[in-house]
């Protein structure tokens, strides 16, 4: 449901731009070509057009303020209604002080009105539109959220019959439980939504239901009826009416995560093309000095399950594991090397004075230039710029439940551990910072974060 209300929020950002100008259009040729009135002085069409370009920045900010792109808590009725006729009425006050402060002579005041009453009318048969496809593909059952009700066998079956009987709202009942269910339930069943409506649910078990949750990527909600959970942050909305507090785990959604995407894919494309010469020389310098690919693919899990990590090549050939380069050998190195050198307390291991690398790789690695070809795995979708670091699946099965909230999110090239110690940092505290960049993110931090992780890289603070 989310997601599809947050693609039918980004939908609803043209159709309304498209709507509020289509709006000024037509009462630009409807006052100029078939009004009644006489005009003593039509602007010429392509000026009115410009002028209508350049305040519509103005127009869609104010229908952001009114709260027309909350994909959670979608407006409707009244409430709509309310909204857009503030942000048209807006916009027709941004043309009257235009018209005020630059002297200008408009060639009709009844232009402004018609375009005042036009952009009311064209939003809402914008919304009307957006909300009948909405209804549409709810009515047919095409797209709904797999729902879970975690209540007493009464109580679950009002609220599943509540939710089946109004299939509008974009939710099915796919089963119905107590708490010690849900594991059995989530492993033969697709779930998107778990609902707990028990208000004899203790808070260990609300701890519980949230991790299985987080780890089938599920959505948490509780009535008001059962016990908070203890995080920092929580929603209010409702479910066919019912009122319901669902857990955010991370401010990273929505809106949010879509700027983060494409800040993601613009910043790497930039990124790529004015290094390209600086990616060339180290490939070519890799090539020359050892035997082997210049690009190593490491897998790691992410928020998406396993991908490949590129890398350019820092450990010989024969040392590096996988099936294409050394093979088991590599791996038995290296489980001995962990059991004699390893200096990091948890299940990420790391190894100072490592035989395995080359002469140029320490110094890559030192640099954390063997990263580079990371933002091909950002342009990809397999990683952002700042997250948390992705680790290797014999790593990831040592994670303690809290852990897996570090899937919640996709992986990153540099984030909060790397600019507060990188490899100096024990496990539970790189977790910790990680995990508080996930509730906390904000576009501040991700700045601030590429602002440091250049000081780090530069002084090669625990980089080995």
């Amino acid at each position: 449901m989310i997601q599809r209300n947050l693609l039918f929020t980004v939908l609803s950002i043209p159709i309304d731009i498209a709507m509020w100008l289509s709006a000024f259009i037509t009462a630009y040729f409807l006052r100029a070509h078939y009004d009644t009135l006489p005009v003593t002085y039509v602007w010429p069409f392509h000026n009115y057009l410009t002028f209508v370009l350049a305040i519509a920045p103005l127009v869609f900010v104010t229908l952001v303020i009114e709260g027309l792109y909350n994909h959670r808590s979608p407006k409707r009725g009244l409430a709509q209604f309310y909204s857009i006729f503030i942000a048209a009425t807006v916009s027709v006050m941004f043309v009257v002080l235009w018209v005020f402060f630059s002297r200008s002579f408009f060639f009709s005041r009844l232009l402004i009105i018609y375009a005042w009453i036009l952009s009311i009318i064209f939003l809402l048969l914008g919304r009307w539109f957006i909300a009948l496809v909405q209804t549409t593909l709810n009515r047919w059952k095409i797209g709904l959220r797999k729902v879970v009700v975690v209540a007493p066998a009464k109580l679950a079956q009002e609220v599943s019959t509540r939710i089946n009987q109004n299939p509008k709202f974009g939710f099915e009942v796919v089963a119905t439980g107590v708490q010690n269910d849900l594991p059995a339930i989530l492993k033969r069943r697709h779930v998107d939504d778990i609902l707990v409506a028990d208000e004899k649910v203790t808070q260990n078990q609300l701890v519980t239901l949230a991790e299985m949750a987080r780890d089938k990527k599920a959505t948490l909600h509780i009535t008001p009826g059962a016990l908070q959970l203890g995080t920092s942050r929580l929603a209010l909305c409702t479910i066919v009416g019912i009122p319901v507090i669902e857990i955010l785990e991370t401010s990273l959604e929505g809106i949010a995560s879509i700027f983060k995407r494409v800040f993601d894919i613009v910043g790497s494309i930039l990124f790529i093309l004015l290094f390209s010469w600086l990616y060339l020389i180290i490939a070519l310098i890799v090539k020359l000095t050892s035997a082997g690919p210049v690009l190593y693919k490491d897998r790691r899990v992410g928020s998406s399950g396993e991908f490949n990590l590129y890398k350019f090549r820092t450990f010989k050939k024969e040392f590096c594991t996988g099936a294409a380069y050394g093979g088991e050998k590599a791996e038995e190195f290296e489980d001995k090397l962990i059991k004699e050198k390893n200096t990091r307390v948890g299940p990420i291991p790391k190894i100072k004075e490592d035989p395995r690398v080359t002469p140029v790789g320490r110094f890559l690695r030192r640099t954390s230039l063997d990263e580079l070809p990371q933002f091909f795995n950002v342009i990809i979708g397999n990683m952002s710029i700042v997250g948390p670091r992705p680790h290797r699946p014999k790593e990831v099965v040592h994670y303690k439940p809290r852990h897996r909230k570090l899937f919640l999110i996709k992986p990153g090239i540099t984030g909060m551990a790397q600019v507060s110690g990188r490899s100096d940092l024990d496990f539970e505290d790189e977790a910790d910072l990680d995990i508080y960049y996930i509730e906390k993110w904000s576009v501040w931090l991700d700045v601030q974060i590429i602002w440091q992780t250049l000081f780090v890289v530069i002084k090669s603070r625990g980089a080995y």
